[in-house]
C-alpha cells in the first residue's frame, strides 16, 4: 500500500485556550501533501514537550500518552479518518497546566509506520513542523501574568536606564564597609608586590593578573615586606575576627595593603582590588591605572557560598570550567559542586574505561 513519506506531511501546532485552570488547549493539524492517502491507523508520532501534560481523551481522533518524562506518543483512535491527498485533519488536545513559553511547544517529532503484522518500520523524521505564535490578546497572558515572549523582554529592557557612578557598588558582593578618600593612586609597571606569611601563591596570582592588564609582570619580593609607596603588600593579620575576612587600604602614603585573616582572606582582598580598578583596565593593556583612595573592611556573611555545575547532563569544556572558576573567585564564591557522573553521562576520565568519558 502506498502512503505519504514523512517529507510529504505537514504538522501545525497552535494554542487555542491558555488558562491555568482547568488547563490550556492546543490543536494539531496534519496535512497530506502527497498523492497518496494518509492511513487512519497503523502509525504513531513521537515527540518531546516540557510545557504541560497532554490529557487523554478516548473520544478524540488521536490520543497522546506519556512514555517517560517529557517523551510522548500520539496514536490515532477509531475516530481518526484517513486523509486524502491534498486534505488535512485538525483535532484538539487538552493539557494540564498553562503554557508559559512558546518554546514549550512539541519538538523533535518523528513518525513510525506499522506493517500489516504490527511490526514497526524505520522511524522517519518530520521536518515540516509549524508552531504558530500566540496571536490574540487573551492568549498573551495566563491568569493575568504576561507570557515572556521576545516582544515582552524587549519592552522590559527598553525601560531600563544606566545608573550613574556612585549609585551602585563597584565591588560585588558589597563589602561590610567602604570608605573612599579624595586622593588618587597611579599604578604602573614600577610597582612591586611584597608578601609574607607564605603568601607566594596569592602574590603570583596577582602578578599574573596585573601582567595581563599592564603588559608586563610586577616584581614580587619577600625582602623587608612592609608598606611603602608603589607597593602592594600582602600579609596575614590574625587580629581580623572572621575566617576569610580581609582589609584593603589604598592611599598615597602607604601604597596598597591587603591583610587577611588567612590566605583565603588575602585572596578575596585581591579580588576586591581588581573590582576597584577602572573597567577599561580589562579591555586592553594599560600604561597606568588610576584608582581612588579607599579603606575596605569585609568578611563573609555565609561560610558556604557555592555553585552547582552539572557537567554530566550539560557538558562543559575544560576551558569553560576554568572560566567559571575565575568568575567564582571574582565574586568570592568558595565552593564548587561539580557533578561529573550521572545517568546521562560520565565526565571523569578513567584511562582503563575510555568509553565512560566519550562525548
Amino acid at each position: 500500500m502506498n502512503r505519504p513519506t514523512s517529507a510529504e506531511l505537514a504538522i501545525t501546532w497552535e494554542v487555542v485556550i491558555n488558562e491555568a485552570t482547568p488547563g490550556f488547549q492546543a490543536k494539531f493539524t496534519i496535512a497530506n501533501q502527497s498523492q497518496d492517502t494518509f492511513p487512519g491507523k497503523n502509525w504513531a508520532i513521537y515527540f518531546n514537550q516540557i510545557g504541560g501534560s497532554p490529557m487523554a481523551d478516548s473520544s478524540a481522533q488521536a490520543i497522546i500518552t506519556q512514555i517517560t518524562g517529557d517523551y510522548y506518543q500520539m496514536r490515532p483512535t477509531e475516530h481518526f479518518n484517513s486523509i486524502a491527498p491534498g486534505e488535512s485533519i485538525t483535532f484538539s488536545v487538552p493539557y494540564q497546566g498553562s503554557l508559559r513559553k512558546i518554546s514549550f511547544a512539541p519538538k523533535g517529532m518523528y513518525i513510525v509506520f506499522e506493517n500489516a503484522d504490527a511490526s514497526e518500520q524505520a522511524p522517519e523524521m518530520l521536518s515540516n513542523i509549524t508552531i504558530l505564535p500566540l496571536p490574540n490578546e487573551d492568549q498573551m497572558s495566563v491568569n493575568g501574568n504576561a507570557i515572556p515572549l521576545a516582544q515582552w523582554y524587549y519592552e522590559q529592557n527598553a525601560a531600563t536606564t544606566t545608573l550613574p557612578d556612585g549609585q551602585f557598588p563597584k565591588i560585588i558582593p558589597t563589602p561590610v564597609s567602604v570608605k573612599t578618600g579624595n586622593q588618587t593612586l597611579i599604578i604602573n609597571n614600577n610597582w612591586t608586590i611584597a608578601y609574607n606569611n607564605n603568601l607566594k601563591n596569592e602574590a603570583d596570582c596577582l602578578a599574573n593578573i596585573m601582567e595581563s592588564i599592564l603588559g608586563s609582570k610586577l616584581k614580587t619580593t619577600t625582602n623587608n615586606a612592609s608598606a611603602a609607596k608603589e607597593t602592594i603588600l600582602l600579609k596575614i593579620n590574625p587580629q581580623i575576627a572572621k575566617a576569610e575576612g580581609y582589609t584593603l587600604t589604598a592611599n598615597t602614603a602607604n601604597g596598597i595593603i591587603i591583610e587577611g585573616k588567612d590566605a583565603a582572606g588575602v585572596f578575596y582582598g585581591i579580588q576586591s582590588l581588581l573590582s576597584w580598578l577602572p573597567p577599561d583596565a580589562f579591555k586592553e593593556n594599560q600604561n597606568n591605572l588610576t584608582i581612588n583612595e579607599v579603606q575596605i573592611e569585609d568578611a563573609p556573611r555565609f561560610g558556604y557560598r557555592g555553585l552547582y555545575l552539572d557537567s554530566s547532563r550539560n557538558f562543559h569544556s575544560k576551558t569553560s570550567v576554568l572560566k567559571i572558576l575565575d568568575l567564582l573567585s571574582f565574586y568570592k564564591i568558595n565552593k564548587l559542586n561539580l557533578l561529573v557522573g550521572n545517568d546521562e553521562g560520565w565526565r571523569l576520565e578513567i584511562p582503563t574505561l575510555p568509553e565512560r568519558s566519550r562525548r
